[in-house]
Order: C-alpha cells, then structure tokens, then sequence
C-alpha cells in the first residue's frame, strides 16, 4: 500500500490519525536530538494519540485525559521554544520560504487556516481539501511536500543538515468546536507565552485567516 494513500490511522514511530473533513493541528520540527525527559512526554502523547476512535464525550475521565495530553504537549513545546539551533527559521530567508510553501498548497490540498513559525518548529492549523469524490489529500502527502519544498531550498545554506526536518512530526485531530479554539489560540499565542512579544500580531512567523471564513 502506498504510503501517500488516504489513510485513517497510521503509525510509524508515533501514530498519525486523518479523518475525512476534521481539521488537524501539526507541529514540524528541525532534525535534533531530544533529551530522554521529552522523549518520555512524547511516548505519553502517543498513548494518548493511539486511540483510532475518535471520542468527542464530555466527562471526567476524558476531561483527564485531555489535561494530561496538554501538559505533555506543553512541555514538548516548551522545550522546543528554549532550546537553541544553529538553524533560525525566523531568519528571512528561512520564514520566507516555509510561508510561500504553506500559502501554495493553501486551497489545493488544504485551507490554510492559520500558522506560527518558531526558531525550529512550526504549528499549523489545516483543514486537508478532497483529492476526488471518494477521498481527501493524505496528511503524509501535504507533510512530503512542505519538507520537500521546504528543504529542497535550503540545502546551500549554511548549517544544512540532511534530513533537515525531524523525520516524525505531531499532529492532532480536532474533535470539537472547543478543542479547535484551543489549538488556534495555542498557535496564534506560542511566541506570546514564550515572552517573545505581547501581542501575536508583532510576531513575523505568525498568520490566521480572515476570523470572518473560520470554520470547522
């Protein structure tokens, strides 16, 4: 099977889920080493991920579930916001590429719906578009091709390692009209709770679509 089809579940090291016509939120990375306390957080960001059913139930135990899902994820993110690259993706010549490359697919594969680029990682919030009447662009098509796009511009500059992106990436389903403004607040506030600035509207790595077209 091709690894580029449609599929609703799938797991490399870490599982990948797609449903047909769900927004999903993503974070790519550099290609860097992880200290084995991150490491730990992404294993329990992975159990929580490996459920193929989507569960949209309001209660206790799912409500638990879901904080403990985002104190993992904040710590992987945190850390991610400290830790220092040779590589800047802030930089022009990196930003400007990573934008041109996500505004491009916008409204072929996907409606982009917002973004934030950080010093080596980027988030993104999507909704993947139909390929054909029977099914939508594979999530592993739309991260193939901003890595290949991406990193295919990169590779004369300095401090170019190849892969130049983490081979793994998070992504998550959104499940409900609350988990969707939280992701999108979450994106849109990265460099403002990192202290980087006050108002996410300063911050050049950082887009959102007209609030008047947001949709789920």
């Amino acid at each position: 099977m091709s690894k580029f089809k449609f599929k609703n579940y799938f797991k490399r090291k870490l599982p990948h889920m797609q449903r047909e016509g769900f927004v999903l939120a993503l974070t790519i990375r550099l290609n860097f080493t992880l200290p084995r306390h991150i490491i730990e957080s992404i294993k329990l960001l992975q159990q929580y991920n490996d459920t193929k059913e989507l569960d949209e139930e309001e209660n206790e135990v799912n409500e638990l579930k879901r904080k403990k899902h985002r104190e993992n994820f904040e710590k992987y993110d945190n850390f991610l916001a400290r830790h220092k690259n040779p590589i800047n993706l802030l930089e022009p010549i990196y930003l400007n590429t990573i934008k041109e490359t996500l505004f491009f697919m916008d409204g072929d594969k996907y409606r982009l719906i917002a973004f934030c680029v950080m010093s080596n990682h980027v988030h993104i919030l999507l909704k993947p578009l139909k390929l054909n009447e029977k099914s939508y662009h594979p999530l592993s098509t739309i991260i193939f091709s901003f890595k290949r796009h991406t990193s295919g511009a990169f590779t004369e500059l300095p401090h170019y390692v190849q892969p130049f992106w983490q081979e793994e990436y998070y992504d998550h389903v959104i499940r409900n009209e609350k988990d969707y403004f939280n992701q999108l607040n979450y994106i849109l506030n990265n460099p403002v709770k990192a202290g980087l600035v006050e108002d996410y509207n300063d911050w050049p790595g950082v887009y959102v679509m007209n609030l008047d077209d947001i949709f789920l």
